[in-house]
């Protein structure tokens, strides 16, 4: 069955629409790209964790010990930036992104977070479910996010960065969809990993607004 989403976003292709950060890309694209890898890591390390990811709580303890050095490593590179906000040299550029996009390799713990098979299985399957869900209970695209069609769609293709990408709009997306539910029934007050998301959700809930939230919302359940 052809969706509004696979109508309006299936010709579509992940590199053109969400374009890999590279050392040619422009000033104004390195701060961004650090931004999403803290969220990132944020959301990984909050409470109460928005995933859980299988295996014994001294393999947990080694992704969030990862994702401590990811925030120190990220804190230290952007000290180290322009006042345009890029890396400072050619060279410099090279050894950021290798943090943001490359593989596996010493000094890079981000990529050896996401290198881990649990974690990029469990991310995988949160991406496919919220994308799924989105897809079906959107009435029109415009209920619903490009990105995340097109980061569940291309995932295996994908760079850490842009995966990371992804799981933070598909989480935030989910977010719109509690916040509607608890919106509705005023009595109860949104849980904290919702309220966390709020700040986000404006401009989502702008381009939904000739959306049902009620109908979006029947048809997610």
């Amino acid at each position: 069955m052809t969706t509004p989403c696979d109508l309006a976003w299936g010709h579509l292709h992940v590199d053109t629409e969400i374009p890999p950060l590279t050392t040619d890309s422009e000033a104004s694209a390195w701060k961004p790209a650090m931004e999403i890898r803290r969220k990132f890591m944020e959301l990984l390390l909050s409470h109460p964790s928005f995933l859980r990811f299988p295996g014994t709580p001294q393999e947990q303890e080694y992704i969030d010990e990862l994702a401590r050095k990811v925030l120190a490593q990220g804190a230290d590179q952007v000290k180290k930036f322009t006042n345009s906000g890029e890396p400072n040299s050619y060279e410099k550029k090279t050894n950021v992104l290798g943090t943001l996009t490359g593989s596996k390799h010493n000094g890079r713990p981000f990529a050896a977070l996401m290198a881990i098979g649990q974690v990029e299985s469990t991310l995988h399957a949160y991406m496919i479910n919220i994308c799924t869900k989105m897809v079906r209970a959107a009435p029109t695209a415009q209920a619903a996010e490009k990105n995340v069609y097109l980061i569940a769609k291309f995932w295996h293709t994908l760079d850490p960065l842009r995966r990371a990408q992804g799981v933070l709009e598909a989480h935030a997306y989910f977010g719109y969809i509690q916040l509607a539910h608890h919106v509705s029934q005023p009595a109860f007050p949104a849980p904290p990993y919702v309220a966390h998301s709020l700040p986000s959700l404006t401009a989502r809930q702008a381009r939904r607004s000739a959306v049902s939230e009620r109908e979006l919302r029947e048809r997610w359940a």
